[in-house]
């Protein structure tokens, strides 16, 4: 697998992370009949967080398979809470083709590498409160639900 950071001005990224988004946000309606993600984020706002954060798109073999973004300002989500030891992420997502066979892991493996290497202590996200086989694939990767929440997410780290 090959991480790869977007730059700024690479509108064929930026296509393949909305792709990925678009697809994992079908998904989620099909099989779970969430919402969160029906209408996936627009290309203009990934376009921004290339701008501003750090956007991932995964690639193996010859398809591009996920992606995340990530960033050191804190999220509004946790704007009441801030932590200077914490990476921010978000938009994470995984072709729903190839869910369950470790990509997901590895990403996370990943993430966890590079806010290490920026001397960040945690990796904290939020998630849609009823997207249980996400809650479930956080805990087992070794996150713990914050006791805060906004509006219909949790947050973990």
């Amino acid at each position: 697998m090959e991480f790869i950071r977007v730059e700024t001005g690479d509108s064929a990224l930026v296509e393949e992370v909305y792709s990925i988004l678009a697809a994992a946000g079908s998904y989620m309606v099909e099989k779970f009949g969430l919402m969160h993600w029906a209408t996936p984020y627009g290309r203009e706002r990934i376009t921004e967080d290339v701008e501003n954060k750090q956007v991932y798109i995964v690639k193996s073999e010859n398809a591009f398979i996920a992606t995340f973004t990530l960033s050191e300002q804190t999220s509004h989500v946790f704007e009441d809470h801030p932590d200077e030891g914490a990476m921010y992420l978000s938009k994470f997502a995984v072709n729903p083709l190839i869910m369950n066979s470790g990509v997901g892991s590895a990403c996370i493996n990943y993430i966890e590498k590079i806010s290490k290497e920026r001397n960040k202590t945690k990796v904290r996200f939020d998630v849609y409160n009823k997207s249980e086989h996400a809650i479930r694939f956080y805990i087992k990767m070794g996150y713990k639900q914050l006791p805060l929440s906004y509006h219909n997410v949790i947050c973990m780290e």
